[in-house]
């Protein structure tokens, strides 16, 4: 997950936000988190697919008794694996012009966005934390 924060913290520090980079480096974080969850909570040999919606659905499933993730938190999760799909797919080639999203980020944007990846990060720290304590 680290390279996945470094990119985002990249894509950040440019001095014109666009949606495909910002909602691919969020979206591309999530789903390294949904990874590293999965194999927290079910084992590291869990069978993972090679789909983001399945993996974010298998977190959501109580298997031998180990934690589910909640229903907000999948919603979180799947919202921005659909900014980082609409994201990807909204740009042409040098990510300027796009018929389905503005160009750049509109304070809304981010706040949707960031707000739903700072949760789920909170969620591996908490989850990182406790296993220091124990």
């Amino acid at each position: 997950m680290q390279e996945e924060i470094e990119r985002l913290d990249k894509v950040l520090s440019l001095d014109e936000l666009l949606v495909k980079e910002v909602g691919s480096a969020a979206g591309t974080l999530a789903e390294a988190l949904v990874k590293w969850l999965a194999r927290d909570i079910f084992g590291k040999g869990t069978a993972l697919s090679g789909s983001f919606e399945k993996n974010i659905e298998l977190l959501g499933q109580s298997k031998e008794g180990k934690p589910k993730v909640s229903q907000w938190v999948k919603s979180y999760l799947h919202t921005l694996r659909v900014l980082r799909n609409s994201s990807a797919h909204a740009a042409d080639k040098d990510g300027k012009d796009s018929e389905i999203l503005p160009n750049t980020l509109a304070e809304e944007d981010l706040t949707v966005l960031f707000a739903s990846l700072k949760r789920v990060l909170r969620i591996h720290l908490e989850r990182i934390k406790g296993k220091i304590q124990n």
